[in-house]
């Protein structure tokens, strides 16, 4: 896999050496809540978890090489899917999904942007849904946050 998919690999230890490092949710809201500043104006919320300015970077450091990757990535994939969803709509295609795909209908080409390798798939209504869910979403954050995602 490394060979493959090297930032995936880069990643997914960062996510294993987060999880390692806080191991069982309880304990890490135990910390937490021992940590709590209620006077503190630059603190979070990230689930069901209250996360403080001093924890922030502990909890973002080790997640950007997986926003890097998602970045790279997933964004793309979304974007051309849409698109094929939306060519397809307008040339009056009205199956998608796996359904198409055994019809060998709403198919669409495209490449990885981080290997360059050449790919096929189905356009497929939940992810659009996703995507535009995640675009909703983005489209919600503070200037600063959404500066902060593009650094």
């Amino acid at each position: 896999m490394e060979q493959i998919c090297p930032k995936t690999v880069v990643w997914l230890d960062s996510i294993q050496t987060f999880i390692e490092d806080f191991t069982g949710q309880e304990r890490f809201r135990s910390e937490l809540t021992e940590k709590r500043d209620t006077t503190s104006i630059s603190s979070a919320v990230y689930g069901n978890v209250f996360v403080f300015s001093d924890d922030l970077h502990e909890l973002v450091d080790p997640l950007l090489p997986l926003i890097d990757h998602i970045f790279e990535t997933f964004v793309p994939l979304m974007q051309e899917n849409e698109r094929a969803y939306l060519q397809h709509l307008r040339n009056g295609t009205t199956v998608f999904n796996e359904k198409a795909f055994n019809k060998k209908e709403a198919l669409y080409t495209g490449r990885l942007i981080f290997n360059g390798h050449k790919f096929g798939s189905v356009a497929k209504t939940f992810q659009v849904k996703v995507w535009r869910d995640l675009k909703l979403e983005y489209s919600k954050l503070s200037v600063s946050s959404k500066r902060l995602l593009a650094s």
